[in-house]
Formats: structure tokens, C-alpha cells, sequence
């Protein structure tokens, strides 16, 4: 059994797992069992049996389940399994490229030399080769192909950008669906090493580029049968990594005809040139040696240029190989063929907003241009950005490099730490801006007329601001200390108790500002009036603002404010009647907002609400009668909130628009056919079982987190 590939639960019912591990101790109900079989060597060899309690000793090195960890209680067992085998089987196979070329043979080669399966002994192996040649391709798909075959699997994207803590959570996550935040990186080399612990695992670390990563996340933690796979551009880390040679797959360029093969898929959506193209095509090829990134992305180019009239386009593009056939050189072609709207949200991007959530940036450019939809979704078809599964902005990382180098080239751009800001010398031009990571000294680059964006990120800042450009659209602060002697601020940390009386001139220095997150500013108790002067505000995070306990009543002056986020907001002790005139609010975060006790009953005149959250608002006790008149409402989640759901109006279930309503022990989501009322059902009575006339389609019912655990 140990051999086969399948996955192993064990379930230890009304013993000890060290009953199973040692077979022959005094306790253990395989002592008798074991002495039987010993003496019974003409039947048995005494290698079979000794194989026999090996086997009993590696299966209690596997994760499972006890009966004794559930209270008893044979229910709660099963369910536990049940949701660890659905979790196994319901890996989602990652995306791999839309045109796969060339990828089947290196796979196959890939498969073969992992030796994937092996109960003996733990694989290792590298795929190296230069940036956008496709290697995290062939990872992806060999990912796909062998996570089945093991106990679990996790893939972690993007090494050298992210940090280790939270790579390691992500594995322990993945393997062990181990949630807990960690703190530092030696407590998750330790948990790495004791809780995958005789875990087949399947692990690819993509994108290495330093050791210190491969010390806090490829130790030898890994268990005989597991597979690590390391991806890099430099092969002294896989040599580093104690890789062998025979298990390193260089990769390389395409063959041309494979490449002659993608270029077609993306420039003519077909497997080979239109006639007239077949020459041109075959000399892109040439001049891009095989590179698949460069392929893709001067086909997503060449696409649509296909008249007469565009031949000059590509001889253009051939010019410009001619002349020079560095990587870099060859991606700034496509840049160069975009509309000024398009280059400026591309550098955007690749300098600021990798990683972001849609939704802020897109405010963000619609306040300053005209057709962002439209431009997002041109560089999305010329491959320049992606957008995942999440509604997250990404990039492959040898673009992000190109559009960094011309924001350096531009000095339209920083992102940097704040010590080596202040030597720079010119800053007139600079319209976004992240410092992160020390002290700022000078703070003239802040005063500058073209600034649109500032991310400050735990700075301690030692000048006073005289003033924020009022070009100055959206404005982040993580974690900063500002002086008490300053002329005037925004309300960070510890600074908001002795600038109120500031704030209202800074406020008028900001007619234009459309975006304010001061998340995690935990000293922030309240708010000033003059909140209300920022006009066009759309989006407000006070998202882990621990201290603040209300919100002003000009609060309603913010028209156009679209999102509001107050989750995690703990000292929340209510919300202002005045909220209810938030005209274009479409979405309200509440949660975690552990002492809020009521909703005020204008929450019912937010008639463009689209999401309320109120989950683990655990103190909540009764909702307003009043959203039942959210016509617009799409989901309401009350997880956790125990109380407040039992008087949730009937008639809720019956606004046209919502599709998903989270309860405390469960999640109910239905499509098309929405509940009716029985004749004998008053639409304001509360309710603790909803009845309907008849039974509902496309029904689902699931755990809410906290029962799963």
C-alpha cells in the first residue's frame, strides 16, 4: 500500500498512533498479533514480518485522524475525512499557456527523470535557463500532470518577490492547511520540518534567485517520496541546492518551426503564416532565436496588422532586431506601439500596482483618462499584463523589468527606499511614488505638481509638509511616524491626536483626490469633520484601524464614494445616521467589527449597496428592517453572527439581485429561481428556518470556515 501513488488517511479508531508505531510495545493490541506471527516462521519469514512493522511505523508518520480528536464523536470523524479527501480531489489545475508549443516533449523528459512515485527516497530538480525561455511553463505543466500522485502538492510563484514568512505559510498551508500567520522565518523552517513530517509532498519553488531562499524553503524537510522542483535563472543556485547535474533541464530556445508555430497562433490566430506573411514570420523567428516570451509578445503585436499597408510594420520590427537583439530591446517594441493612455497605466503597473486588486487602480485612472477599460483590455491582448483569478494585476517578471527600465529612463516613476529617494535629481517629472523602509529626510519630491500617487510604507518622516500637491489622487500610508512639530498632515498613527486642528487645510490641498487607504493605522480614534470636504473621494480603507471608534456625520458629504472598508475597525461602537445618504456607496465592510451592536436604520437608503459584510461582527444583535430595501443588494454575509441573523427580514429573499447569503453554519447560493412567500408569511416577520412554496434550483449549501475546523 505504501507503494502505490494514492493517497493515504490514516484514521485511528479507539487507539493511539503510538499503538500503531510500535506494534510490539506492552500497550499496543498488535503485541499478541506480531508474537503469533514470530512464531510462526515456517509460514512467515521473518523479512516479511519485520516489512509488515516497518510499514505500521511509516504510516504513523503520515498526517491523519484520531477519533479522540474529535471528542469521540464517529460523526465529526467522518466529516473531517471527508473534507480532507474533497480537498485532495479538488485541486485546480493550474492555467499553462494557451498555445503549448513545444511544451509535450520537455514535459515528458521533465516526468521521466523525476522518477515520481518512489517510496525511497526524496527528488530533487532544477529547470534552468534564462528569463521568459519557459520555465515556469514546463513547471506548471509537469505540476498538473503529477499533483495527483501525491499526499499534496503546492506550487509558490514569484520567490525572490515575495517574502519568506509568507512563502512558508503558503506551503504549510498547501500541504497541511496550516492557517496561522508566522512571525518569523526560523519558526517556519521548524514547523516545515515537524509538520510535513512523512507528507509525500509535491513542492516547486519558482523563480529562485538567492540561497537564503533555499535555506528558509527547500531544508530537508522533505519526505522520502516527495519531489522538489526549483526553477532559476542563475545555475549556481541549483547546483547550491544540491541538485545533480543529471537532474538539471536546461532550457532553450524553440525549434523553428515551433516557433514559427506560436508566432502564428498569436499574430493570426492559426498554426502557420497567412500567405505573403510566411517570409517575414520566418525572419521574426530568426531574430527572436526561439525565445517564447518575445514571440508571444511581438505576435499579440503583429496582430491585426495584416493589410498591405501594415507590411511596413513588421519590416520595421525586423529593423529593429537588426540594429539590436537584446531582450529588453525587442518587449520595448510592443511598449512603443501603445497609445499614450496605454503606455502610462503600463508603467503604472509594472512599477506600483503589481500585486493590487483591480478595482483601486482602475478609479484611480478613470479620474485622470478616459478609456482605461478599453486600454486594460488592450494590454491584456498584447500580453503585457495579466489579470488572474483574483482580480489581481500581474505581469511576467522580464516585462515588469522593461517597464521599470523605461520608468527609470522617464523618471516618471520610484519605488525605492526612502533614504535613496532624496538624492534624486529630478523629481519634477515624478507622477507615482512608493518609499518604504526608513527615514525621509527632504520631502521636496512630495511638493511636486505632476504627483498623482504616494505609497508611504513605515517611514518615519523628519520635515513637516507645507503641503500635498492637489494633483494628488490617491494617497497610501503603511505604518509611518511623522513629527509632532509639523505644520500639517494626514492622519497617521500617533500624529491624529495633535493635528486635528490641521487636518481641514490639508483636506482643501486635496480637491482631487479620489483614493485615501490608512490601513493598519492603529492609533486612529476618530476622524475630523472636515472628512467631508474630499468631494470626490470614492474609495475610503480604514481597514485595521484598531482604535477608531466612529465616523463623523460629514461622512455623508463623500458623493461619490463608492467603497467603504472598516473591517477589523474593533472599537467601532456604531455608524452615523448620515451614512444613510451615501447615494453611490455600492460597498460596505463591516467585518470583524467586534463590539458594533446595531446597524442605524438608514443603512435601508443605500439604494446602490451591492455588498454588505458583516461576518464575525460577533456582538451584532439585530439588523434594521429597513434592508430589505437594498433593491440593489447582491450578497449579504453574516458568518458568525449569531444573533443578528435570526431577525433578518423573510422578505430579503426576495430582492431581485441577490445571489449569495452567508449564515452562520452555512453559505446558500441560488441562481435563476429566487423563494417565494407562502401565503401565511408577513414579509417583516422574523425568521429562524426559511419556508418556501417550492423547492429551490441550483441550491448549495457548504460549511462556513469556522465548522470545518
Amino acid at each position: 500500500m505504501l507503494a502505490s501513488p494514492g493517497l493515504i488517511i490514516p484514521l485511528f479508531y479507539e487507539m493511539e498512533p503510538t499503538h500503531v508505531r510500535y506494534p510490539q510495545g506492552s500497550s499496543s493490541p498488535y503485541e499478541k498479533s506480531f508474537e503469533k506471527y514470530y512464531s510462526q516462521l515456517d509460514r512467515y519469514s521473518r523479512e516479511e514480518i519485520d516489512g509488515w512493522k516497518h510499514a505500521l511505523e511509516q504510516i504513523c508518520c503520515r498526517s491523519g485522524w484520531s477519533l479522540d480528536m474529535t471528542g469521540s464523536f464517529e460523526a465529526q470523524l467522518v466529516k473531517k475525512v471527508v473534507n480532507d479527501i474533497i480537498k485532495t480531489l479538488d485541486r485546480v489545475p493550474l492555467q499553462v499557456a494557451k498555445y503549448p508549443v513545444g511544451l509535450e516533449t520537455v514535459k515528458k523528459d521533465l516526468i521521466q527523470k523525476l522518477h515520481l512515485g518512489s517510496a525511497q527516497t526524496a527528488v530533487r530538480f532544477g529547470i534552468w535557463g534564462i528569463g521568459g525561455i519557459g520555465k515556469t511553463t514546463v513547471a506548471k505543466a509537469a505540476y498538473n500532470e503529477a499533483c495527483n500522485d501525491f499526499d499534496a502538492a503546492s506550487f509558490v510563484f514569484n520567490v525572490r518577490s515575495t517574502s519568506l514568512t509568507k512563502l512558508q505559510g503558503q506551503i504549510l498551508k498547501d500541504l497541511v492547511n496550516y492557517e496561522e500567520e508566522l512571525q518569523s522565518v526560523e519558526k517556519g523552517k521548524y514547523l516545515l520540518a515537524d509538520r510535513l513530517r512523512g507528507i509525500r509532498a509535491l513542492v516547486i519553488l519558482d523563480d529562485v534567485d538567492d540561497r537564503v531562499q533555499l535555506d528558509a524553503l527547500a531544508g530537508h524537510w522533505l519526505s522520502p517520496g516527495s519531489c522538489l522542483i526549483i526553477t532559476s535563472r542563475d545555475r549556481h543556485i541549483l547546483n547550491t541546492a544540491h541538485i545533480s547535474s543529471v537532474c538539471i533541464h536546461q532550457m532553450s530556445g524553440l525549434e523553428e518551426s515551433e516557433g514559427l508555430q506560436l508566432l502564428s497562433w498569436h499574430a493570426f490566430l492559426r498554426p502557420s503564416p497567412i500567405p505573403g506573411y510566411e517570409v517575414l514570420s520566418k525572419r521574426i523567428v530568426q531574430a527572436c532565436k526561439g525565445h517564447p516570451l518575445s514571440l508571444e509578445i511581438i505576435g499579440a503585436f503583429l496582430y491585426d496588422k495584416q493589410n498591405d499597408t501594415d507590411i511596413d510594420s513588421w519590416n520595421e520590427i525586423l529593423d529593429n532586431f537588426t540594429v539590436n537583439k537584446d531582450i529588453f530591446k525587442t518587449l520595448k517594441i510592443s511598449f512603443k506601439g501603445l497609445s499614450a493612455e496605454e503606455r502610462e497605466i503600463f508603467l503604472d503597473i509594472a512599477c506600483l500596482f503589481i500585486g493590487e486588486r483591480t478595482t483601486n487602480p482602475i478609479l484611480f485612472w478613470k479620474s485622470m483618462y478616459k478609456n482605461v477599460r478599453i486600454a486594460i483590455t488592450n494590454l491584456s491582448m498584447k500580453l503585457l499584463i495579466r489579470i488572474d483569478e483574483k482580480d489581481v494585476f500581474d505581469m511576467h517578471d522580464l516585462v515588469q523589468d522593461m517597464g521599470q527600465m523605461v520608468a527609470e529612463e522617464e523618471q516618471t516613476r520610484q519605488w525605492q527606499a526612502a533614504q535613496s529617494s532624496s538624492s534624486s535629481k529630478n523629481v519634477s517629472n515624478i507622477s507615482g511614488l512608493r518609499l518604504y523602509k526608513g527615514d525621509l529626510r527632504s520631502l521636496k519630491m512630495l511638493g511636486t505638481p505632476s504627483l498623482h500617487y504616494l505609497h508611504l510604507e513605515q517611514v518615519h518622516i523628519e520635515d513637516s509638509i507645507d503641503n500635498l500637491p492637489p494633483s494628488l489622487r490617491w494617497l497610501k500610508v503603511d505604518s509611518c511616524s511623522f513629527p509632532k512639530t509639523m505644520h500639517s498632515s494626514i492622519l497617521f498613527e500617533e500624529v491624529i491626536l495633535a493635528m486635528k486642528n490641521k487636518f481641514t487645510s490639508v483636506v482643501d490641498s486635496l480637491p482631487q483626490l479620489r483614493i485615501m487607504d490608512l490601513t493598519g493605522c492603529r492609533s486612529l480614534q476618530n476622524l475630523p469633520d472636515s472628512i467631508g470636504h474630499l468631494s470626490h473621494l470614492q474609495s475610503l480603507n480604514l481597514s485595521e484601524c484598531q482604535k477608531l471608534d466612529c465616523l463623523p456625520n460629514t461622512i455623508s458629504n463623500l458623493s461619490q464614494l463608492l467603497y467603504l472598508n472598516l473591517s477589523y475597525c474593533e472599537n467601532l461602537l456604531y455608524l452615523p445616521d448620515s451614512i444613510g445618504n451615501l447615494s453611490q456607496l455600492q460597498y460596505l465592510n463591516l467585518t470583524c467589527c467586534r463590539i458594533l451592536i446595531e446597524l442605524p436604520d438608514s443603512i435601508g437608503k443605500l439604494s446602490q449597496l451591492k455588498e454588505l459584510s458583516l461576518s464575525w461582527s460577533e456582538k451584532l444583535e439585530s439588523l434594521p428592517k429597513s434592508i430589505s430595501n437594498l433593491s440593489k443588494l447582491e450578497m449579504l454575509d453574516m458568518l458568525r453572527c449569531h444573533t443578528a441573523w435570526k431577525s433578518i427580514p423573510y422578505s430579503i429573499l426576495i430582492l431581485p439581485e441577490l445571489c449569495l447569503l452567508g449564515l452562520p453554519t452555512r453559505v446558500m447560493e441560488w441562481r435563476w429561481c429566487k423563494p417565494s412567500l407562502t401565503e401565511n408569511q408577513d414579509q417583516t416577520e422574523e425568521w429562524t428556518t426559511p419556508k418556501f412554496r417550492e423547492p429551490m434550483t441550483e441550491f448549495r449549501a457548504t460549511l462556513a470556515p469556522e465548522c470545518r475546523k
